[in-house]
């Protein structure tokens, strides 16, 4: 390994670090920027309006809003990638 690529591994240790520690201070104050907190609160209204929609139970609702809830817009995608598949294999 030549000293230029150790140095720049070094480099994106150092700013991975970093950015786990900003994370880390946003959790442990409780202190979030208004934009994370604003997409949180826009991907959990349109799961509810989604599950609403497609009338699933209550069960399967709370379901989804928790997976939202604690995997943000990941838990949304995979609720819009399910409804997709249900749309699609109702036709």
């Amino acid at each position: 390994m030549t000293g230029a690529h150790a140095e720049s591994q070094f480099a994106l240790d150092a700013d991975l670090v970093e950015t786990r520690a900003s994370v880390l201070i946003f959790w442990l104050l409780g202190i979030y920027p208004m934009v994370l907190l604003l997409t949180w609160a826009v991907c959990f209204y349109l799961t509810f309006i989604e599950a609403r929609q497609q009338r699933l139970d209550a069960m399967r609702t709370l379901w989804w809003m928790l997976l939202v809830f604690f995997t943000h817009f990941i838990g949304y995608l995979a609720l819009r990638g399910y409804v997709f598949y249900r749309r699609r294999a109702a036709v």
